[in-house]
């Protein structure tokens, strides 16, 4: 079997995105949605998907608490009608709070109904806490998947860098990643779930004393 991986660019309502196929022959995109008023200055927006975490989320929040940094959280549904408290607590802290569809399943290949209920009912759940901003798990999209979305109310957003923490690797490496990536506008991407994330939690907290010095402002992407 051939594991190699295509690349094609190609034209979006967002703007131009990343496609890449899989060695099954599946696509899935990588793009970018900016907040809808744009930032003045070296801002970054730092971003985690898979939570609420009752581990790892309270955690990945006291090291944003200690450095000042706000973030948003694509948060799954069922996760997020599981742990209400851990929900409350990334509002109260100033964070905003996102859709990553109800069960972490892919949205390329449902149907609109099916759509409608992972969605809409990922919306329902976090109610005013809410933002209009959709992060497909694995950016896998179809061919519908943007219009459904704006039918919704909703933008979809992906990021400009991934450490791949889901994979895995030493904190020392997930520091030097964010670190090396962080420039005006990135959209940096993490995970406070769907694993083990102490990697993860010990690495945002080094890149963050590192970029300190460094001028840049965090701020929620979706908001």
């Amino acid at each position: 079997m051939d594991y190699r991986l295509s690349v094609d660019v190609f034209p979006t309502a967002l703007g131009e995105g990343i496609a890449v196929r899989d060695p099954g022959g599946f696509w899935s995109s990588v793009g970018i949605s900016p907040p809808a008023v744009p930032d003045d200055g070296p801002v970054v927006y730092l971003t985690f998907d898979d939570g609420p975490h009752p581990t790892y989320t309270p955690q990945v929040l006291d090291v944003l608490a200690r450095h000042g940094v706000r973030a948003t959280f694509f948060v799954v549904g069922w996760l997020a009608e599981r742990y209400p408290l851990l929900i409350q607590r990334i509002a109260h802290e100033g964070h905003t709070l996102a859709n990553h569809s109800w069960s972490h399943e892919s949205l390329a290949r449902v149907s609109k109904s099916a759509f409608d209920r992972s969605v809409g009912r990922t919306q329902e759940i976090l109610g005013p806490l809410a933002t209009p901003c959709l992060r497909p798990p694995y950016f896998a999209v179809g061919r519908f998947t943007e219009e459904w979305s704006n039918e919704l109310g909703l933008r979809l957003v992906g990021w400009s860098y991934s450490p791949r923490d889901w994979e895995q690797p030493p904190a020392r490496t997930i520091a030097n990643g964010l670190v090396a990536r962080a420039s005006p506008g990135a959209v940096l991407l993490l995970h406070d779930g769907g694993g083990p994330r102490s990697a993860t939690v010990r690495g945002l907290d080094m890149a963050l004393e590192r970029l300190s010095d460094r001028g840049f402002e965090f701020k929620p992407l979706c908001r």
